[in-house]
């Protein structure tokens, strides 16, 4: 199940390489996103462009997979995730006194 409403371009792009830290094709990486083909194929062009994202050919078929590049944003992605929900516990502490 996929939520689309109100996502970040970051939220998208976690998600794309998420799914991909295998190979994996397209249309699985659309369904995983629920982006429709159009905005599918900007963002992996983008993220293909930007080395987040590797192409692989295997018997004919064309296949994606996260880069070293595209593990090191999901890896700082979460750190700033952790980082904000630290920050935001300590702001509630702050107000409760």
């Amino acid at each position: 199940m996929y939520i689309v409403k109100n996502r970040s371009i970051y939220d998208i792009v976690e998600t794309i390489l998420e799914v991909s830290q295998a190979p994996v094709i397209k249309s699985a990486i659309q369904r995983s996103t629920g982006l429709n083909w159009k905005y599918l194929n900007e963002h992996v062009v983008i993220l293909v462009e930007k080395g987040l994202l590797d192409e692989v050919t295997f018997e004919n078929k064309l296949y994606y997979v996260t880069s070293e590049k595209g593990q090191d944003f999901l890896e700082l992605k979460k750190e700033m995730k952790n980082y904000i929900e630290i920050e935001i516990e300590n702001s509630k502490k702050f107000m409760a006194r």
